[in-house]
C-alpha cells in the first residue's frame, strides 16, 4: 500500500516524527499490507532537494513589513524567475535537458511515473494506491498509466479529499474562497461581518499591528542549508498583520479544524482593539499565526516544487476565464485581479505546460473515495463528479467534516484495512 501525501512540495513523509505517527497507526490498524512512504522528487526527504534560498529569505523578511499582496507578489516574481532559470541551466549542463523538460519532471505525470517505478523496483505483485488531497491527483494519473500499460498489480485506489486533474486553477480560486466563507459562517455566527470589518480596518491603518511570534521551527537540527540554519535558529519571527495576510490566514485554518476555535476567538479579541498591546495579548490569534508561519516556512516544504507542479499541471488561465470568474464572484474580483497580475504560472519557465484533464481518466478498478461535506479546499462536488464518471466507486461523504476525512477521525482506524480485505462496510464512525 503506497501512501501519496498532499502538497505538492511536502517532503516530510520520511522524517522521524512522521514515521513515528505511521508506526503507531500500523500497530493499531494492523492492515494486511505493507505501508510504503516516500518523499517526492525535489522535496526535503528526497536525494536531491530543490530550494531557492533567495526566495525563502525574501518571503521571511517580507513578513515584518506592511506590504500588500500585490506589492509582495510583484517583488517576488523576478526572484522566482532567477531561481527557476538557475536550476534549469544547471540541469541543461549536467543532463542536457531543455528548460521545459526539466520543469515537466515535477508534473503529476512524472510524479505518477515515480510511484509506479518505485513499486516495480520493490517487486510487489499486488498493490493499492492511497492518495490524500494533492496525492489523489498523483494516484489517479498513476492508475491511468498502469491501466494503459496493462499492469494488473494495481488492486484499488483510496482517495481522501479528491483534487482531480483539471481542478484548482486560478480562475476557480474565487469559488473556493466563497465556499470557505460559507464554512466559516456555519462554524461561527456573525463571522462574515466581523471579518469584513477587520479587513477594512487593517487596510486603512497606516501601520499594521506587529506581532512577535515564537518560531516553532526554532533550533531544529540538522539545518542542511545556510538560509534554513539562519531561520531555524531564530527564536522569534516578527510579523505585521495586514489585511491580505488575514485573508490568507482565513483559508489556511480550514486545513486543520483544531485551529478554528482559536481563530474565531482571536478575531473577536482583535475586533475590540487593534492596538499593539491588544495584539500582543491576543494569545488565541498568536497561536494560529504561529501555526501559519511554521507551516509556510517548514524546512520540509519546497516552494519551487509546489509552483512547478501546479503550473505544469494547470497551465495559466486565459484572461477570459479570469473575467468570467470575476463576474460570477464580484466580491473577490479585486483579489483575483491581483493574483492574476502576478501569476507565477505566467513566467517563461512554464510556457509549455503539461496540462491535465480529469475528463480523460476512466479506470476499471475499485475506487474508495472520502469527501468532507464541509471541505472548502477540495469541495465535495469534485469527489461526486469523479465518482459519477467511474464504474467501480464507493463514495463516503463525511457530514460535518472538512479537509482530510481520515485524519479527522470520522471513520475508525480500521477503515483502510477493511477496504483492503474486501469488507463492504468500510467506514464505521469514530475511534
Amino acid at each position: 500500500m503506497l501512501h501519496i501525501a498532499g502538497g505538492p512540495g511536502d517532503g516530510a513523509q520520511t522524517n522521524a516524527n512522521n514515521l513515528r505517527v505511521w508506526a503507531n497507526w500500523l500497530a493499531e490498524a494492523k492492515p494486511a499490507a505493507d505501508l510504503i512512504l516516500y518523499s517526492p522528487r525535489g522535496t526535503h526527504g528526497s536525494s536531491a532537494e530543490w530550494l531557492c534560498d533567495a526566495y525563502e529569505r525574501f518571503s521571511l523578511e517580507t513578513l515584518s513589513r506592511s506590504v500588500t499582496a500585490a506589492e509582495e507578489a510583484a517583488a517576488s516574481l523576478p526572484i522566482l524567475q532567477r531561481c527557476f532559470d538557475t536550476y534549469a541551466e544547471r540541469k541543461a549542463i549536467s543532463n542536457g535537458l531543455q528548460p521545459g523538460q526539466f520543469y515537466a519532471a515535477f508534473s503529476s505525470r512524472a510524479q505518477a511515473a515515480d510511484t509506479l517505478g518505485l513499486l516495480a523496483d520493490l517487486g510487489y505483485s499486488r498493490w493499492h494506491l492511497w492518495g490524500v488531497s494533492y496525492g489523489t491527483r498523483v494516484a489517479l494519473v498513476a492508475a491511468e498509466q498502469a491501466q494503459n500499460a496493462k499492469r494488473v498489480e494495481l488492486q484499488s485506489l483510496i482517495l481522501d479529499s479528491v483534487y482531480p486533474p483539471g481542478r484548482g486553477a486560478l480562475a476557480q480560486w474565487p469559488m473556493l474562497l466563497e465556499r470557505a466563507w460559507r464554512s466559516h459562517e456555519q462554524n461561527s455566527a456573525g463571522f462574515g461581518n466581523l471579518w469584513r470589518q477587520l479587513y477594512q480596518r487593517l487596510t486603512r491603518v497606516e501601520m499594521q499591528p506587529e506581532l512577535r511570534l515564537d518560531n516553532w521551527n526554532y533550533n531544529l537540527d540538522p539545518c542542511p542549508r545556510p538560509m534554513q540554519r539562519c531561520m531555524q535558529h531564530q527564536k522569534h519571527i516578527t510579523m505585521r498583520l495586514t489585511a491580505d495576510r488575514l485573508l490568507a490566514l482565513s483559508y489556511f485554518v480550514l486545513y486543520d479544524q483544531a485551529l478554528l476555535p482559536s481563530f474565531y476567538e482571536g478575531l473577536k479579541l482583535l475586533d475590540e482593539d487593534l492596538g499593539e498591546k491588544a495584539v500582543v495579548d491576543n494569545l488565541p490569534l498568536t497561536l494560529v499565526l504561529e501555526a501559519f508561519v511554521a507551516s509556510a516556512f517548514a524546512e520540509s516544504f519546497s516552494s519551487l516544487v509546489f509552483y512547478a507542479t501546479e503550473c505544469m499541471d494547470n497551465g495559466r488561465d486565459s484572461a477570459a476565464d479570469i473575467v468570467a470568474a470575476q463576474h460570477k464572484f464580484p466580491q473577490w474580483a479585486q483579489e483575483l485581479e491581483v493574483a492574476y497580475s502576478a501569476d507565477v504560472c505566467a513566467l517563461s519557465a512554464f510556457s509549455n505546460p503539461d496540462v491535465l484533464n480529469a475528463q480523460n481518466i476512466r479506470l476499471n478498478i475499485p475506487m474508495l473515495i472520502f469527501a468532507g461535506e464541509r471541505d472548502p479546499v477540495t469541495p465535495v462536488t469534485w469527489a461526486r463528479d469523479l465518482a459519477q464518471s467511474q464504474p467501480k466507486v464507493t463514495l463516503v461523504e463525511a457530514s460535518g467534516v472538512g479537509h482530510s476525512v481520515l485524519s479527522s477521525g470520522y471513520c475508525d482506524v480500521n477503515a483502510i484495512p477493511r477496504w483492503i480485505s474486501g469488507d463492504k462496510e468500510v467506514c464505521r464512525r469514530g475511534n
